[in-house]
């Protein structure tokens, strides 16, 4: 079971990676594609994350269920909650730029993508340091040691790193 909810926040965390990256123009997966395209690889690539991310939970929670064990007990259950609570409204709140004449009257399309890609940054790096958190575990720690442990650990942060850099240039240098 344990196993199971890792590999899913590990999907989780790759597909909402990718999601970002989807708009890069270094992406391998849409390079050309127009943005249209991008956009919809992008909002789908995200609710799959969003059910990945949820299913993950729901096991955790079950196991715990059945385990007679408190909940979010620990930093790394409490910061996992919130970030799969900022990945629903981050979704909901997307939604408006497929829609943005419900919006148009409060704010513009271009602030509007200005704050969903500054909101998306917070929520990569919520995501980043819940799967941080994770690597300070029992079971991870039992599970993966030395080298390799430093090698985990550097991998969510170098992502984190790129895709920050990457909105950065598309869309937090634009005025």
């Amino acid at each position: 079971m344990v196993f199971l909810t890792s590999s899913v926040h590990l999907q989780f965390m790759l597909l909402l990676s990718e999601a970002i990256l989807v708009f890069s123009p270094q992406s391998s997966l849409l390079g050309k594609a127009p943005r249209s395209q991008k956009t919809k690889v992008h909002w789908i690539t995200m609710l799959v994350a969003l059910v990945c991310g949820a299913a993950g939970d729901f096991a955790i929670w079950y196991n715990k269920e059945l385990s007679n064990k408190p909940h979010l007990v620990t930093w790394h259950g409490q910061v996992g909650a919130i970030t799969m609570g900022y990945v629903a409204v981050q979704c909901v709140a997307g939604s408006a730029q497929l829609y943005p004449q419900i919006v148009m009257k409060y704010v513009k399309l271009a602030q509007l993508k200005i704050m969903h890609a500054t909101s998306g940054l917070c929520l990569l790096l919520l995501a980043t340091a819940s799967l941080v958190l994770g690597m300070y575990t029992n079971f991870f720690v039992s599970q993966v040691t030395g080298t390799s442990w430093y090698a985990c650990m550097m991998c969510p942060l170098m992502l984190l790193l790129i895709i920050t850099n990457q909105i950065k240039s598309n869309y937090l240098a634009q005025k």
